[in-house]
């Protein structure tokens, strides 16, 4: 059940027991009009025509529906350079809630945490990758439906790493998600 912080935007789920289970925090920034974008990022080819391969399996539930039961996917094979990134991935979130639309930002926010996912290139039975967190900066309001991950993958020798993504919408970047990771052996 969660459990409101207050006024500092944040918020826990908690178990039964008690015991803190997920945490989440927000921060909005005052924005302005600059005259010229900061950014000149254009977004990734796209090609609606092709579906993708999600590279996160969707059978991960034991059957039950999960996130990516909600998930259209577009891939860029040729960036799958086999060793953690740059791998572009386009992906558009359908009805997650039965009857209501999502928005663009609720369309980017799966994407932002699937950066291990599409540019980790170890297979799930090897190698276990899971981000205890998840950042995301959005530069500007994101538009449509359809979102780019260009993401790239560090693994450390010590159980630990990190995916980095630049996040795209139709008309270029829109953002960037951070994730660390926790590796251990299949």
């Amino acid at each position: 059940m969660p459990r409101p912080h207050g006024h500092d935007r944040a918020a826990e789920i908690v178990h039964d027991s008690g015991r803190v289970c997920a945490t989440a925090s927000g921060l909005h920034l005052a924005t302005v009009d600059l005259a010229t974008p900061s950014t000149p990022f254009t977004a990734p080819a796209f090609d609606r025509s092709e579906p993708g391969a999600l590279p996160i399996a969707r059978d991960r539930m034991g059957g039950l529906t999960f996130f990516s039961h909600s998930l259209e996917v577009r891939d860029d094979p040729p960036s799958r350079a086999g060793s953690g990134g740059p791998t572009t991935l386009w992906m558009r979130t359908v009805a997650i809630v039965d009857g209501e639309e999502p928005s663009p930002r609720q369309r980017l926010g799966p994407l932002a945490d699937c950066g291990n996912g599409i540019s980790w290139n170890t297979h799930p039975d090897e190698v276990t990758c899971i981000n205890p967190d998840l950042t995301l900066t959005i530069l500007r309001e994101p538009v449509g439906s359809w979102f780019a991950s260009r993401a790239t993958t560090h693994a450390g020798p010590v159980g630990i790493g990190r995916s980095g993504a630049d996040l795209f919408d139709v008309d270029g970047l829109v953002g960037h998600a951070g994730q660390t990771l926790v590796l251990r052996a299949g």
